[in-house]
């Protein structure tokens, strides 16, 4: 199966060139050993550096809580997680170093609850020399439910940043690779589903797709 979808994100574009890359039977957790998109050369993985935390969670007016990091340590854009309340909400927001937005308020997941959010990637993902930033969020549950993620991509724009929501399970930094050496990321995203009685039985397995970053035309 191949399809073919193309998600806007200001002088870049997301698109999903194939799915269903890979098979095989869903075990415990989202990207088991030996079950792959890939063959046995995996491409490289884009290099990314964990953000640093600058400020502990802290309550402020309208806010209940809230995380923010930096890629260095000094001089360098500030990501802030907001969690809200009434409606609950994570609200995600870039600021520059004088503290102007270069990502307003945006919505990152319909729940607010701050720890299903993990620690902030940087790296550079579409090849245009300024900072992106990869964001795993939980989206919570028990038992196999508890794999879904989101996938949060922030891409640099001549404007700012924008925002692509990638639902996935297991999402991690490693899902973020360079199939054919542009220097652009593609993005690995996983999902459980099953395949069916045209299989001769119904099972659930593991698919991936690629979705690969390009030029805005």
């Amino acid at each position: 199966m191949r399809s073919r979808e193309t998600i806007p994100s200001g002088s870049t574009a997301i698109v999903l060139a194939s799915a269903l890359m890979a098979w095989c039977a869903a075990l415990a957790h989202a990207y088991p050993p030996g079950c792959s998109p890939f063959s046995a050369d995996p491409p490289s993985q884009m290099p990314m550096q964990t953000c640093i935390q600058v400020l502990n969670p802290e309550t402020a007016g309208g806010t209940s809580s809230r995380l923010t990091y930096r890629a260095t340590a000094t001089n360098s854009p500030m990501i802030i997680v907001d969690s809200r309340a009434q409606p609950d909400r994570l609200i995600l927001s870039i600021l520059d170093t004088d503290g102007r937005a270069i990502l307003p308020p945006t919505p990152l997941a319909d729940h607010n609850i701050l720890p299903y959010v993990g620690i902030p990637y940087s790296g550079d993902l579409n090849a245009d020399g300024k900072m992106d930033y990869f964001l795993a969020v939980s989206m919570g549950g028990c038992g196999s439910a508890a794999l879904y993620d989101d996938t949060v991509i922030i891409l640099s724009s001549e404007s700012g940043y924008n925002v692509n929501i990638l639902p996935t399970m297991g999402a991690d930094p490693a899902d973020l690779v360079d199939t054919d050496g542009d220097g652009m990321v593609e993005i690995v995203l996983t999902s459980s589903i099953s395949i069916g009685e045209e299989f001769g039985a119904e099972e659930r397995v593991w698919a991936f797709r690629i979705l690969h970053l390009e030029p805005s035309r």
